[in-house]
């Protein structure tokens, strides 16, 4: 089973390679919105077995399709 995967964002401030306070100039949801999730799924094509003496059915191959979707933000509770 796919997980989907976490990802931590923190608005906090930090300091550049200069020593200068910096914080994030984009939210979470913005660069969020600029990415797409693309997973590939295998769906099974099955076909009818009809030989003497033997019924059911078979795989007969894979329908390879892309699913798309994009990301979702997820926001922990913080404990109190």
């Amino acid at each position: 089973m796919l997980r989907p995967v976490a990802c931590f964002y923190s608005a906090v401030d930090s300091e550049d390679s200069e020593g200068e306070s910096v914080s994030p100039s984009h939210t979470i949801s913005a660069v969020a919105d600029l990415f797409t999730i693309a997973r590939p799924v295998l769906d099974p094509q099955f076909e009818q077995i009809n030989e003497p003496n033997v019924f059911g059915m078979r795989i007969k191959g894979f329908a390879v399709r892309i699913e798309r979707s994009k990301p979702k933000i997820f926001v922990p509770e913080m404990e109190r």
